[in-house]
């Protein structure tokens, strides 16, 4: 893995692809998804802190939950 990939890793210019995952976690002796679970979270706290406001006003659709769970599949 070239050292200009970790580099802008840490310094948070470029994300953790999954082949840096696979790398990390091959060279650290982890799992991959160690490394592309840190960076989800990280990618969901700031599209949250992105969203804001906008959030609260996206309305949740009532049943949908149930009705995609118990839905009998077709043959």
């Amino acid at each position: 893995m070239p050292r200009t990939r970790i580099e802008r890793v840490v310094n948070e210019e470029t994300p953790i692809t999954t082949d840096t995952a696979l790398r990390l976690a091959k060279v650290f002796g982890t799992l991959p998804e160690f490394r592309t679970n840190l960076q989800f979270l990280l990618d969901r706290k700031l599209a949250e802190k992105e969203m804001g406001a906008a959030q609260a006003r996206i309305v949740k659709l009532v049943g949908a939950t149930a009705y995609c769970y118990y839905r009998k599949k077709s043959p």
